[in-house]
């Protein structure tokens, strides 16, 4: 129950609009729901819930990411039929196989910059390093350098 209650501590690392952190969350020996929050949503910025579900999604990806550091697999379920709320269904179960990671090494890292961005163009070695790198199906990328470096001036 402690390792699970670790791997929640993981997920509400993940970052949200104005960090409300829009779940809850329960744990019962190996599982754990990740329920929406919809008393921390933002109405104005987010009247369709649309960010706070894909900030749910980034917790379960956040408390994933632990698990599998701590050599635990999950199964996950959205949204089961059999519960009571709307909530993703994580069970966990322990294995033997190690995955370090250094997107774990990276939650804790993580933090908010409210300042502004500085206003300079995208050198064209980070541009073409950007473009060499291999893609998903369905994910593309700008070809026109300048451009990206003109949207960036804007």
């Amino acid at each position: 129950m402690q390792q699970m209650i670790e791997f929640v501590r993981y997920a509400t690392r993940t970052p949200s609009g104005h960090n409300t952190q829009p779940w809850r969350v329960s744990v019962k020996d190996d599982t754990i729901r990740i329920f929406p929050d919809f008393t921390r949503h933002l109405l104005v910025v987010d009247s369709d819930n649309r960010e706070l579900y894909i900030r749910l999604g980034c917790a379960l990806g956040n408390l994933i990411i632990a698990a599998k550091y701590a050599c635990y697999d999950s199964k996950i379920e959205y949204f089961p039929a059999g519960e009571p709320n709307e909530c993703l269904l994580v069970t966990m179960k322990r294995t033997n196989t190690v995955k370090d990671n250094n997107l774990f090494r990276a939650i804790p890292e993580w933090h908010s910059n409210q300042q502004g961005y500085i206003k300079q163009q995208i050198p064209l070695a980070n541009l073409n390093q950007l473009e060499s790198v291999p893609k998903e199906t369905g994910v593309t990328s700008l070809s026109q350098k300048q451009d990206v470096q003109r949207r960036f001036r804007e």
